[in-house]
């Protein structure tokens, strides 16, 4: 078998060992980019890889159908939303199984996204998507504004909240849209997508998929929605197993893998939700990929399992038989310093720290991803999840 895999510059994970370690006859090439995370003596011997110029750019687009005809590998590999659609167009281009373009870009618009939400019911009701807007000039937000009070206003491509704005009133979006011509040339080209201001919580859904089913299902609350990173610190906790919402949120997961899984053969899902104050549920976004912020190491922490690792070894239909739908560790969940600062005593680390990493903090956050200080944090409960991260803001 051969696999092709495409690796981000940012990405430190083996890909090349957990297939060799699988399937020690495998043969593996990796493409990724310059200033990689991943020294040349970390990749695994007898594995070639190919670090270009500048990994996101068209050249490197053309590189990698390149070496699909001539290479002819079986399997196309990639662990990053960015690399969703050019994968996905390689597989298309040179009949390589696995997820196609067409259904790859249901992924990546969050237009077009809204229909991969049609019809989706959870005990005989339907689950309706976040309504939204397709705006094409300043004046279609500012009408949107004036008719449903507070919206978000968000690339239809992105991705990890960047670029997402809330207006919360016609005053606002007058003064952003002045301050920010480019928001409108994006809006002349229909670049964004508008919807309304859902008030509640936020929820993320990580699915493992085998053959059309789930194989997992890890429900998740957000501390804040992820937006607000620059105003509170980004993190979710895993919602309590005997919980109404872990049964709804499970019970979705597998109603919507069973609409996508064998049409579209995705390996790995990221749903949003979203809940009301009335207790209504609202689809909001579902991305082909792993989670990030420190979902991968909380899910390890509780159900046994690296998605990331999974996700590689699914794609080349080498994971064994096992499925991870119950918890098997404590319940978790994580937080990153994006806003205001944490602090443990080093010297004594509290026993519920299941996972700690320290990085250099940037002034202003551009992203989720721009973080100090990351923990996991483990407990009986959400409850008490989360006042242990709230001891964490304390304790500096």
């Amino acid at each position: 078998m051969r696999v092709l895999v495409l690796q981000q510059p940012s990405s430190v994970a083996p890909f090349e060992t957990w297939l060799q370690e699988v399937a020690p006859g495998i043969d593996v090439r990796l493409i990724s980019g310059s200033g990689t995370a991943r020294a040349d003596d970390d990749i695994a011997r007898g594995v070639r890889r190919e670090v270009l110029e500048d990994y996101h750019s068209p050249a490197t687009t053309r590189r990698i159908f390149e070496v699909c005809a001539e290479w002819r590998p079986d399997v196309v590999f990639s662990n990053a939303e960015a690399d969703v659609l050019r994968a996905a167009e390689a597989r298309t281009l040179f009949g390589i199984e696995g997820m196609l373009s067409s259904a790859a870009v249901l992924y990546r618009d969050k237009l077009l996204m809204k229909q991969l939400f049609d019809g989706i019911e959870v005990d005989d009701a339907e689950v309706p998507a976040v309504p939204h807007r397709l705006p094409s000039s300043g004046e279609d937000v500012l009408t949107a504004c004036a008719g449903l009070g507070p919206v978000v206003l968000k690339p239809r491509d992105g991705s990890g909240a960047m670029g997402v704005q809330t207006l919360a009133s016609p005053a606002q979006a007058v003064e952003r849209l002045a301050a920010q011509p480019e928001v409108l040339t994006a809006l002349h080209c229909s670049q964004l997508i508008l919807e309304p201001f859902v008030e509640g919580d936020v929820y993320h859904v990580d699915i493992l998929v085998r053959d059309g089913a789930p194989i997992l299902v890890s429900p998740s609350r957000y501390l804040h929605p992820p937006h607000l990173f620059t105003r509170h610190n980004t993190g979710s906790v895993m919602v309590d197993a005997d919980s109404s919402e872990y049964v709804f949120l499970r019970r979705y997961a597998e109603a919507l893998t069973a609409k996508v899984g064998k049409a579209h053969r995705p390996n790995i899902l990221h749903l949003e939700m979203y809940r009301t104050p009335d207790g209504r549920f609202l689809a909001g976004e579902v991305a082909c990929r792993g989670g990030g912020g420190l979902i991968k190491e909380s899910m390890r922490h509780t159900y046994g399992v690296d998605q990331a690792r999974a996700a590689c070894l699914l794609s080349a239909g080498l994971l064994c038989e096992d499925t991870f739908l119950e918890r098997i560790g404590p319940q978790s969940g994580w937080i990153l310093e994006t806003a205001v600062p944490l602090g443990y005593d080093r010297s004594a680390p509290p026993s519920w720290l299941a996972y700690t990493k320290e990085a250099p903090r940037p002034g202003t956050p551009s992203s989720s991803g721009d973080a100090g200080l990351r923990c996991v944090v483990e407990g009986g409960s959400r409850k008490e999840i989360e006042e242990r991260m709230a001891a964490l803001h304390t304790t500096i």
